[in-house]
């Protein structure tokens, strides 16, 4: 009998245990949600209104190369960054979707902006930096328009 009883009380506890477990697992990942690879910017307009977005970050020459090619649809943006501040050229190869881009210099000064369409097979446009810049931020399509970004806005990583 007693033994049945401390079998019992040993079954109870790791059930216990396992229960607390699964709770602070659960509990934990909605506290820290597991990186997605995405990183915090902010574009900030002259009048001092902020627009907070979630960008991958394009820093070595293969993710630049292959940027946002071969996607059907996206739902954050793209910041290529340059080591040096220098003429942007891009062009939508193998890039399914129309974007806009932004190209900003090394102080995160606002520098042009375009709309990229897609380009399946050569020879595709290109679309240039009007001035030197370091970054280059790939959005969908109407997004610069829509928020009324242009000349006089900066952005900056977070």
């Amino acid at each position: 009998m007693m033994r049945s009883f401390a079998l019992l009380r040993v079954m109870v506890l790791g059930m216990i245990g396992i229960a607390v477990f699964f709770v602070f697992v659960v509990g934990v990942s909605h506290i820290f949600p597991k990186n997605d690879g995405l990183h915090a910017l902010t574009l900030m307009s002259i009048d001092g209104s902020n627009i907070p977005l979630r960008v991958e970050f394009a820093t070595t020459e293969a993710e630049r190369e292959k940027g946002l090619m071969d996607r059907t649809s996206i739902d954050h943006g793209m910041l290529f960054i340059f080591e040096t501040t220098q003429p942007l050229n891009f062009w939508m190869k193998n890039t399914l979707i129309p974007l806009d881009i932004a190209f900003f210099d090394a102080s995160g000064g606002f520098v042009s902006a375009e709309t990229m369409l897609p380009c399946v097979s050569d020879p595709c446009a290109i679309y240039s930096s009007a001035l030197p810049a370091k970054y280059a931020l790939e959005m969908q399509k109407g997004f610069l328009n829509e928020n009324r970004v242009g000349m006089g806005w900066t952005m900056q990583m977070h």
